[in-house]
């Protein structure tokens, strides 16, 4: 009766092992292979779908609005993006707030792959300074061993609602609003006698600036991402300026410190005056001697609005020539528009003359180094003249820390400002740039 027992036991062993076996083999030569082949293509789907949403998330951010819906009134964003009364959709290009009022209430970018519909969503995924969820993270990227060679954007989140173990971050460079300095030969300053003028030439060298001012939703951001002294970041977010208004709560510490951290410096004078100059001859890169006018849209004085007002054509004071030099009359004609197409130089700056005050770094005379031409003043004011400059001392916005030295006699001697009364606060707004390292090449 054992005997039968074992026999029967070593059977059954033997039939299980047969089957497990077979199990075992049909499993590895089977279903690893087939669920394999599923899962590399589940992987290429996702990334193929994720692929076709960042397309179309950066064809957002560098491109802004380009079905006219937020000037339609179509995207209820005030916080995010201002009026359409003081801005035009240029400012909504690499413009985080658009990308939160796109996607910021859960609207998903809907992707079709053959029969199949996908939904891509923004994550929440980043927390500012005072705990609020943004759908991105003001970032900085190096691209080199060079301390001087990174991108400034943002950093975002994208994940498949239906296969959420799928998920992409994405850097975005903020590059929308800047430009080149054309390499040729450049002057400082106001024109002066032939062979006065200090020249220089940025051959050889990549110098991008800043198209505009810096913007109050720029410094915001600051103040969202980054830990600023507490008096600082106090006087900006007390400001209830418009987020594409320049702006112009910040003294020259404060301007240098934003501009470091978006990897810039301040912009220079010598390039400020490079940009604006319209040169007489374009085709001529390196010409003996430059010759200058007064204004960056031409090279007579004769041919500007400017020149025709002041000769008394008042009807040349209208909303397009407000837009090329905002001045004390067309507080009453149109409201300033801070990213207006009308006003660019031939190198592309803008926001050159009228406006609000400018701050400069100037190495070659440290105390002219205010840009004054701004809506303070009327278009008859010599201030509304490039390469014209005054002193800011950068303690206060007051009257007393502005004065003005006249050089043009040789001797430097202290002036009249001329700033208007009845005015506690004046505003003074910055811009950046940078010089590009060989690496980015």
């Amino acid at each position: 009766m054992k005997r039968k027992k074992l026999i029967f036991l070593l059977g059954l062993v033997g039939v299980v092992g047969l089957f497990a076996g077979g199990g075992w083999k049909l499993y590895k030569d089977y279903y690893i292979p087939k669920r394999n082949a599923e899962l590399w293509a589940e992987r290429a789907k996702a990334a193929q779908v994720l692929r076709r949403a960042v397309e179309q998330v950066e064809n957002l951010w560098f491109r802004g609005d380009q079905d006219g819906a937020w000037e339609r009134g179509e995207l209820a964003c005030a916080e995010w993006l201002g009026d359409t009364a003081n801005t035009s959709n240029i400012f909504l290009r690499c413009n985080p707030g658009l990308l939160q009022c796109y996607f910021g209430k859960g609207t998903p970018i809907k992707i079709e792959t053959g029969s199949e519909h996908f939904n891509v969503m923004l994550l929440a995924d980043y927390k500012t300074n005072e705990g609020k969820s943004r759908l991105y993270q003001v970032s900085n990227r190096s691209i080199s061993d060079n301390p001087f060679s990174f991108q400034a954007g943002i950093r975002i989140k994208l994940q498949i609602t239906e296969l959420p173990q799928y998920s992409q971050e994405v850097f975005l460079e903020d590059s929308c609003h800047e430009a080149f300095l054309p390499q040729r030969k450049y002057a400082y300053g106001p024109p002066s006698k032939r062979g006065k003028d200090f020249l220089w030439d940025s051959v050889g060298r990549l110098i991008v600036f800043d198209r505009y001012l810096v913007t109050e939703r720029d410094v915001r951001e600051w103040a969202d991402f980054v830990k600023l002294p507490k008096e600082l970041d106090e006087r900006i977010r007390r400001s209830a300026r418009a987020p594409s208004l320049p702006s112009v709560e910040l003294l020259p510490t404060d301007m240098e410190a934003f501009c470091q951290y978006k990897g810039k410096t301040l912009m220079s004078a010598l390039v400020f005056d490079a940009a604006s100059f319209f040169p007489l001859r374009l085709n001529d890169p390196l010409p003996e001697f430059i010759s200058r006018g007064p204004y960056p849209w031409g090279h007579r004085e004769k041919d500007s609005f400017v020149y025709k007002i002041i000769q008394g054509d008042k009807g040349q004071i209208n909303a397009a020539n407000c837009q090329m030099l905002y001045a004390q009359e067309c507080q009453t004609q149109v409201t300033w528009k801070s990213f207006s197409r009308d006003s660019s130089s031939f190198a592309g700056l803008f926001q050159i003359l009228g406006g609000v005050m400018e701050y400069l770094d100037n190495p070659l005379e440290p105390e002219l180094n205010l840009k004054v031409s701004s809506v303070y003043f009327p278009f008859s004011s010599a201030w509304h003249r490039l390469g014209v400059r005054a002193h800011w001392d950068g303690e206060g916005h007051t009257a007393e820390h502005f004065r003005m030295f006249d050089s043009t006699s040789g001797a430097r001697k202290e002036v009249n400002l001329d700033l208007p009364g009845g005015i506690e606060y004046f505003d003074v707004g910055f811009r950046c740039m940078r010089e590009i390292a060989e690496e980015r090449l």
